[in-house]
């Protein structure tokens, strides 16, 4: 069966699941919003040497409607007999983009395959407006892939077929690397005897950051020797350092920019624990949240709001973690007292993450959920 994936991009994450696909099938990837996709996280833009005995076109990002073009040209002189695309509408030539691979894929007779992370947070406006378009495609494509059972759940709730929705959750491509444990001491050295809370990600307003502050200086108050660290750019970094100044815990919170994915991994085994404090903001929240696969692969307990995609598939209650009411500091104030006020219980959360993850989100559990699919189609 030959296969046409087309997907924005091609992030460090995804890669290994692309690669063990290239490997199992007839499969190219037109990959729609390459350039712009590493341009929008401050990235500079990778060579991807792990696919390059794969097939793959990247569209030039240039001109977006040029790309559009270029795909339908793709779509109608290639032969194939299934089409995957993606449940998106930013930007708007990302709808474009999906509604070809939809119409194309029948306009031939193919099977066609969507992958969406939506998970039912309260719609962005354009969201609303094409909305008669995006679900007739989730009611009408022949299979919808995503990574989690809440997702799975939404689709299902738009008019998708139970029988029709197969989950890939979501892996990270990193591992714990002898050099990660040599470079954590280097930075225990820095702070010594200190207790770590990591952030991870982009600094804006979704991510809810401002309440991790809130939620810090509270906790600075009754709890000695704490540290948080703050990694990542983003345009709120303003805001937030002068919310630190106002609650007087800025010579405690350390802001230290953007680090490569591939050099987190000390900074997670530094950490005592992880927050990812994200919000529902103007009709967009976490889709999924990567960071905490990442930050359970390194044995850290996590602590997540109920606004980010992963939170409810990756934490369990009191076992590695806790999920939290979004926008309630106080609630995310008392989970952090709770983790820091035993070493023995920080222990046993991270290593309950370890496990979880290690079961549960791996690139073979992805590309498994992907045969499933394939297997559907070839019955039905």
């Amino acid at each position: 069966m030959k296969i046409i994936f087309v997907h924005n991009t091609a992030m460090p994450y995804r890669i290994p699941f692309f690669k063990e696909l290239s490997e199992r099938y007839d499969i190219k990837f037109i990959f729609t919003q390459f350039q712009r996709s590493f341009k929008r996280r401050g990235m500079a833009i990778p060579e991807i040497r792990e696919l390059k005995n794969s097939d793959y076109n990247i569209l030039d990002n240039r001109f977006p409607m040029e790309n559009v073009l270029r795909l339908l040209f793709i779509l109608l002189t290639n032969d194939f007999d299934i089409v995957v695309g993606s449940i998106d509408y930013i930007p708007p030539s990302a709808l474009v983009t999906n509604f070809l691979c939809f119409f194309i894929g029948k306009l031939k007779g193919k099977n066609t395959i969507f992958w969406s992370e939506e998970w039912g947070w309260p719609m962005h406006p354009l969201r609303k407006m094409v909305s008669p378009f995006l679900n007739y495609i989730i009611r009408n494509c022949d299979v919808l892939m995503v990574p989690g059972k809440r997702h799975g759940e939404h689709m299902i709730s738009l008019g998708a077929p139970p029988q029709k929705v197969f989950i890939l959750p979501n892996a990270t491509n990193l591992t714990i690397k002898a050099s990660d444990n040599l470079k954590m001491e280097k930075l225990r050295y820095r702070w010594q005897n200190q207790k770590i809370i990591l952030y991870v990600g982009q600094l804006r307003k979704l991510k809810g950051i401002h309440y991790l502050i809130k939620a810090f200086a509270k906790l600075k108050s009754e709890v000695d020797n704490i540290s948080l660290l703050i990694i990542g750019k983003g345009e709120y970094e303003g805001k937030l350092i002068n919310l630190c100044r106002k609650l007087n815990v800025d010579n405690d919170t350390y802001f230290l920019g953007f680090v490569k994915n591939e050099d987190l991994g000390p900074y997670y085994l530094l950490a005592d624990l992880f927050v990812m404090p994200s919000v529902i903001d103007r009709g967009f929240a976490e889709a999924w949240a990567l960071v905490v696969n990442e930050a359970m692969t390194f044995k850290t307990p996590v602590i997540s709001t109920d606004a980010v995609g992963c939170a409810f598939e990756m934490i369990e209650n009191d076992v590695n973690g806790y999920v939290i009411p979004e926008k309630d500091e106080n609630a995310l104030y008392m989970s952090m007292l709770k983790l820091l006020s035993d070493d023995h219980l920080v222990e046993k959360m991270g290593k309950s993450s370890r496990v979880k993850v290690e079961k549960e989100f791996t690139y073979e559990k992805m590309a498994d959920g992907f045969n499933q699919a394939i297997k559907f189609l070839k019955i039905h």
